[in-house]
């Protein structure tokens, strides 16, 4: 961002962006991946955009106040937020299912530190070397991955029956552990025999891995339910 940028969320908002985003937006560190998609983009006129439609539409009823600054979203669409009222504000997030707010950060800096640890400073060719093995397996059988792409943290592969997608998947390897998640956010633990897993997923339940994973498949490989805070657990422990 400019100063021109600056100067105008400045203005729509009645303002003063904080030293620390202005450092940070200045010298941009997120060419792409999330952080540039969604949690800290650099957009000025969406940035406007979002804090006028939280303050229009009472996102946070509860919790709002005129000198915050939302600089982002999850995934989700829970806001990333600054409080301009302090000298440097530690980075909230404010959820829109229950109006709670969590302290991601205790600065900005050291939450964009942290996003270019996992986005900007990944070794991708160590990453991509991780799944050489299966991805090689799954080609020879005649479907398709993607390369890998990176989470908060993590990453993961998808993989799919067709080039378009078809029926798909993900698979990620975190910790020495390897987990198999479908688009509706089931995840499994995979005890082994990885690349197998997946041919026949792709093989025995053609079109039925949206949702979930059949049951003959979950027996066969022995497959282990987690919920999403057991796999965020495993994913930050390091």
């Amino acid at each position: 961002m400019t100063d021109f940028d600056f100067a105008k969320i400045e203005e729509s908002l009645g303002i003063t962006v904080p030293a620390a985003y202005r450092r940070v937006m200045s010298a941009y560190p997120f060419h792409n991946g999330r952080p540039s998609d969604a949690y800290i983009p650099d957009n000025a006129p969406y940035i406007c955009s979002l804090n006028q439609q939280i303050r229009s539409d009472a996102v946070y009823p509860n919790c709002w106040r005129l000198d915050l600054l939302a600089i982002g979203t999850t995934w989700d669409g829970d806001a990333h937020v600054l409080d301009t009222s302090l000298p440097d504000s530690p980075v909230f997030r404010f959820a829109q299912d229950d109006q709670t707010v969590t302290t991601l950060a205790g600065t900005l800096d050291e939450w964009v530190g942290q996003l270019c640890q996992w986005y900007v400073n990944a070794d991708s060719d160590h990453i991509a070397d991780e799944y050489k093995a299966i991805t090689s397996a799954i080609q020879a059988a005649g479907f398709f991955s993607t390369s890998p792409e990176l989470m908060d943290g993590w990453h993961r592969i998808a993989v799919a029956s067709s080039p378009d997608g078809g029926d798909s998947f993900w698979i990620a390897a975190v910790n020495a552990g390897w987990f198999a998640g479908t688009w509706a956010g089931n995840i499994y633990q995979i005890p082994d025999k990885v690349a197998d897993f997946c041919i026949s997923c792709l093989t025995d339940a053609p079109n039925k891995t949206h949702s979930d994973f059949i049951d003959t498949i979950k027996i066969r490989y022995r497959l282990k339910s987690i919920t999403n805070a057991e796999f965020d657990a495993l994913t930050r422990a390091r």
